[in-house]
């Protein structure tokens, strides 16, 4: 150690303190009350010492830095070390460089530890023979666990998905002993404890979850979901996007894809990432419906393309300042700030980034033409605490540009303040600055371009990810699902929440009604469903508690207009669906008239046309009109009777879905029969699919009355 601080050159009395600070090393354990022995160490760094990681970095410095091929790379993380070798002959530049590290191991004095150190291949059609470390052979393996991700050798991440997935139930029974009904924690303390202790460890490794297909990512779906359950206490039967809706948490793919943008902004701003951006920006340019093969270069694009970031991102480099010197932890900071809460005024702040070019802006002046102290008066909090962190993290060429301007300043004898003063009040010219701010949006091109902000990237992918499950919602209710219409007018589509502080019986009873639990909606009476109502929104004098039902409801849950008809589905199904609205909503025989009428698409409008004019107003003339004309013909009948006998499970459905298809197919083939003879119907049929014959002999043991 004290050769390599030599060689980065520490001399005389600095050396010679971390020598006698390091050699003569001794310790004793004291343990109940008594002490051992004091112990001499030889080797190795204090514990827990401030200079101790410093030092350590230092050393193992030299292994990061061994000289290697084009295609080789030696990895560092603390005492973690990674040899990755790819192209021709990789298996003999293994071998050197594996040798080549042991020895400058030894020559430092560090010993490998051999019982952890495994060998790896990557989609290679057969095993080499094992490398020699010290006499040692190194296994082969096909998993292998680091810094917390298993890899495995076809990088389709299946086993670290697998292990995530266990870890998250195992945090989710946690939770459930936590989330006792009488009792138990609030919604607020669960959501905090699955946000930081069950999400993490999906959060962890998601950029190695970039190329990885939304099949996969079903399993931690399924966990999530099951955590989710925990939290707003719901049944099995929820549906899933209601669920994410009421917990406001994304789904874990539109997690992956919003940590990896933010991961992808960073890798392509950071210097020497040249041939990445250049592999990235290849790819945004092809077509992808004529280049079609999948590589981690063409997930990224079509990432960053559907993410909506800007193109600039992989071209533009956040490098620092030319003329920037990185300020030594023992001087002062070049700036003098001054921040002071006042009174909050209406007025929204710029952004940061315009806020910091503005600075530079006036530093650039004052170098020019000026003599005496800078006062700069500034109405953006985060663009001066950016300044106050040297080096910076984000924004570094806007930052350290500010930063050098700061420095030269400062070595002419002018110091510089920034004051804090919200919108600018009081201030002498702030008109002028106003409108000259106004003129420069009218500009033809740019002035002044900028890095697009890092934390930036990241708060728009939040947002967009907050957004798709408002998204989710309204595709399933445009799909018709009765579910998400529920959960769309009990809450205006998420917007309603709930009082905080809610006991958790009360909570999960308002959360099961909002989510349409139709045993507790059908069990409460009016009066019931009131004092429910009531401690969910306080009453309106104006508008009385009421079931959902009323008109008073109907306004409290906004207006709503039915799904389009074009008779590709059963009237029967679709009716139902009308009627539930209009119960919903109050409307009378006139207004469903008129919104039956509006919902009409394709051949639907033409019953419209033929109907005469007297019955056109009228909902019964209209409904029945429309039944008559798309119910089930005598040889669409036919057709539908010859598919349900044919009709077996297929590979990969479930029974719910084919149960589903079944009873369709059976109203759809007995349009006439009565509903006690479709129950039949429908349970022989879907025993008849079954096509395991054992599980058929099983289910008529049981005499199933239904499905």
């Amino acid at each position: 150690m004290l050769s390599i601080l030599a060689e980065r050159g520490v001399r005389g009395r600095l050396l010679a303190w971390v020598g006698h600070y390091l050699e003569g090393r001794r310790a004793a354990v004291r343990f109940q009350g008594h002490t051992s022995a004091i112990e001499t160490f030889e080797n190795g760094t204090p514990q827990g010492g401030v200079l101790s990681p410093v030092l350590f970095n230092l050393l193992v410095e030299k292994l990061a830095a061994l000289p290697t091929s084009g295609t080789a790379r030696v990895l560092s993380y603390a005492d973690d070390v990674a040899l990755v070798v790819w192209g021709p002959n990789q298996v003999a530049c293994a071998r050197q460089l594996l040798r080549r590290l042991t020895q400058t191991c030894a020559a430092l004095g560090l010993v490998v530890n051999r019982t952890k150190t495994k060998a790896m291949t990557f989609r290679h059609g057969h095993l080499p023979e094992p490398f020699d470390l010290e006499g040692t052979p190194v296994p082969w393996v096909h998993t292998y666990k680091y810094l917390g991700v298993t890899v495995d050798s076809s990088l389709s991440f299946g086993p670290h998905i697998a292990r995530v997935r266990d870890e998250v139930r195992r945090r989710t029974n946690v939770m459930r002993a936590l989330a006792r009904t009488a009792g138990g924690s609030g919604d607020r303390v669960l959501r905090t404890f699955y946000i930081q202790g069950v999400r993490s460890c999906i959060d962890y490794g998601t950029p190695c979850l970039l190329t990885v297909g939304p099949a996969a990512l079903r399993q931690l779906e399924t966990a999530q979901n099951a955590a989710l359950r925990v939290i707003v206490g719901a049944p099995m039967w929820t549906k899933c996007v209601c669920l994410r809706a009421e917990a406001r948490v994304c789904s874990v793919a539109a997690r992956v894809t919003q940590l990896s943008v933010g991961h992808l902004a960073a890798l392509l701003r950071c210097m020497g990432a040249e041939q990445l951006r250049a592999s990235v920006g290849q790819a945004l340019l092809q077509d992808p419906l004529l280049f079609r093969k999948r590589t981690w270069a063409t997930v990224a694009a079509a990432t960053i393309r559907n993410s909506g970031l800007p193109h600039a991102l992989v071209t533009a480099v956040d490098a620092p300042h030319p003329t920037y010197v990185a300020r030594p932890p023992w001087e002062p900071p070049a700036l003098t700030a001054t921040i002071r809460p006042l009174a909050k005024k209406e007025d929204g702040c710029s952004s940061t980034q315009a806020e910091l070019a503005a600075i530079g802006g006036a530093l650039d002046h004052a170098v020019e033409g000026g003599r005496g102290p800078v006062l700069i008066h500034c109405d953006s909090v985060p663009a001066i605490r950016s300044l106050l962190q040297d080096p910076p993290r984000d924004n570094v060429s806007l930052l350290t540009s500010i930063l050098a301007r700061l420095a030269e300043l400062r070595g002419a004898g002018r110091p510089v303040k920034v004051n804090w003063l919200p919108s600018h009040s009081g201030v002498a010219g702030n008109e002028a600055a106003d409108g000259a701010a106004a003129e420069a949006t009218l500009l033809p091109a740019v002035t002044r371009p900028v890095v697009v902000s890092l934390a930036q990237v990241k708060r728009d992918m939040a947002a967009r990810s907050a957004t798709g499950v408002v998204r989710e919602l309204e595709e399933a209710l445009a799909a018709g699902s009765p579910s998400a219409f529920w959960y769309s007018a009990a809450t205006n589509t998420g917007a309603r929440q709930l009082p905080p502080n809610l006991p958790r019986w009360e909570a999960s009873n308002i959360r099961r009604l909002r989510l349409g639990y139709k045993s507790l909606v059908g069990a409460l009476d009016d009066g019931e469903f009131a004092a429910l109502v009531r401690a969910y929104e306080p009453p309106s004098p104006r508008a009385p508690l009421s079931p959902p039902s009323s008109p008073s409801a109907s306004r409290r849950l906004g207006r709503r207009k039915p799904a389009e008809y074009d008779g590709k589905v059963t009237w029967e199904a679709y009716v139902a669906q009308f009627e539930m609205l209009a119960a919903t909503q109050g409307w009378d025989e006139a207004e469903k008239a008129l919104q039956l009428a509006t919902a009409l698409r394709g051949p639907s409008v033409e019953v419209l046309g033929h109907l005469p004019p007297a019955q056109r107003s009228s909902y019964g003339s209209m409904a029945e009109a429309l039944r008559r004309r798309f119910r089930p013909s005598g040889l669409q009948a036919e057709v539908y009777r010859a598919r349900l006998k044919k009709r077996t499970r297929e590979r990969g459905e479930t029974l719910s879905q084919l149960a589903q298809d079944v009873e369709a197919l059976v109203r759809r083939s007995y349009p006439a029969a009565p509903e006690e003879m479709i129950v039949v119907l429908a349970r022989d049929f879907f025993v008849d699919a079954l096509h395991d014959q054992q599980l058929q002999i099983y289910v008529k043991q049981a005499h199933p009355g239904d499905l």
